[in-house]
């Protein structure tokens, strides 16, 4: 064993941390930062106190507290990450890819200035964001107590769930509108969790009834046009650039204060599918069955089911392919609502096409198996084919016509689309109103 001990006769902090790891270390912004903190912010702190003791210690605690903000943020990566500017993301210095500390260095610059003031690299912090008239860099210890005030706000934001839950959405949907300095500084200005959370829901329900007019330099938000158009069941959602918006913020509404999203679900995921709960063509594993298409007649409405009967009724048992295709062919023809958003869900590829066109009978229990299994089920997916989408009312009760609505699981009719498309309307618009309201 051989101890090779380097004696460094230099008592400045700065050139000895240059000199051991400039050319020797590849060093990213997290590095050079521990560097000019520990070394500048805690000279600051003491000023010209002849006491190096203190100095010591305090070096000693910074750097705990550093380690501890890396490693939670490490902890919670994928989801502050998507906070920063899609420019800034793959910074060489603080790239995201980095130590996780970066994300904070990162977030910190943003709120401080834009790439147009200030390029975002190593220089900015060591000469500082206001330079001062001498030539000086301003004081790296206010510096330092900034950064720390900003990750207390993260841990708090992430620690309350409302915030948690509005914050993503409005960063994983809408990143191009919102932009983190602009959200730290209203928080700052409020002062106020409930005022902050009401703020953060205004701005998802403009964002989401976001609608561009006529006049190009005007942009107006109209909740009540996007309510009528969830409605209305005959508007088509399958091709509609706003589904995965609608459906996502569905599993912020339905999920209670005990319960998270995943950080990745607060976007739609390229391993989901979107799903008609109803098929486009109901076609089933016996599809060639008398049987089966008389039940599978209960789930349209009585125009629908009169013309399925009229053809039945000159088939056998066993129907043939031509017979089959007609079948299919007239409920294409009749239903209008297949396309409407409430007969569509997002749903992992792997379980959607393990069923492919089943009955919805059949597609329940596998999601249910799923589920159970510890597969991940969207909220707002589960609750659609659990059929639990009827709350009860004022008193604690459901009605006679909710439980009858409730109760037949082996079908997912056109009257349960309007109802689902109505409840997801209501739901949106109470979203919105309660913020009003608070």
């Amino acid at each position: 064993l051989k101890l090779i001990v380097n004696e460094i006769c230099d008592v400045k902090e700065e050139h000895i941390f240059a000199n051991i790891n400039g050319a020797k270390v590849s060093l990213d912004g997290a590095d050079l930062m521990r560097g000019l903190l520990m070394t500048k912010a805690a000279k600051e702190r003491f000023g010209n106190t002849p006491n190096g003791h203190n100095v010591s210690e305090f070096r000693v605690r910074m750097g705990m507290e550093l380690d501890q903000i890396n490693l939670w943020l490490g902890q919670r990566k994928e989801f502050f990450a998507q906070f920063i500017m899609s420019q800034n993301q793959k910074n060489k210095q603080f790239g995201i890819t980095g130590k996780a500390i970066n994300i904070l260095y990162v977030l910190y610059y943003e709120y401080k200035c834009s790439a147009s003031e200030k390029p975002l690299n190593y220089a900015v912090f060591e000469y500082g964001f206001d330079t001062l008239a001498n030539g000086t860099a301003d004081d790296r210890w206010e510096m330092y107590q900034e950064l720390k005030e900003l990750y207390a706000t993260l841990v708090s934001w992430y620690d309350d769930d409302e915030i948690y839950h509005y914050l993503g959405y409005l960063m994983f949907q809408f990143k191009s509108k919102t932009q983190f300095k602009d959200i730290y500084a209203k928080w700052k200005k409020l002062n106020s969790k409930p005022d902050f959370k009401s703020f953060l829901k205004s701005k998802i329900i403009e964002n989401i009834t976001f609608i561009s007019s006529e006049d190009e330099k005007e942009n107006i938000s109209d909740l009540e046009s996007l309510c009528k158009e969830l409605r209305d069941v005959e508007a088509d959602w399958y091709s509609h650039n706003k589904l995965s918006q609608a459906l996502i913020l569905m599993d912020i509404i339905r999920l209670n204060r005990n319960e998270r999203l995943n950080a990745k679900y607060f976007a739609k995921q390229s391993n989901e599918d979107k799903e008609h709960i109803l098929p486009q063509t109901p076609h089933q594993e016996k599809s060639d069955s008398k049987q089966e298409w008389k039940m599978l007649a209960k789930q349209h409405k009585e125009e629908v089911q009169t013309a399925i009967q009229t053809i039945l009724e000159h088939c056998e048992e066993e129907l043939t392919p031509k017979q089959i295709t007609e079948l299919n062919d007239l409920i294409i023809s009749k239903i209008k609502s297949i396309n409407s958003i409430g007969n569509m869900s997002l749903l992992d590829q792997h379980i959607n096409q393990s069923y492919g066109n089943a009955v919805y009978a059949h597609k329940r229990t596998r999601i249910a198996a799923a589920h159970f299994s510890d597969t991940y089920i969207r909220p707002h997916t589960l609750a659609v084919f659990m059929k639990s989408d009827l709350l009860p009312n004022k008193d604690g009760k459901v009605t006679k016509n909710e439980v009858e609505i409730k109760a037949d699981y082996t079908v997912w009719t056109e009257s349960d689309i309007e109802r689902s498309a109505k409840y997801i309307a209501d739901e949106i618009n109470k979203f919105n109103n309660n913020n009003n309201n608070n």
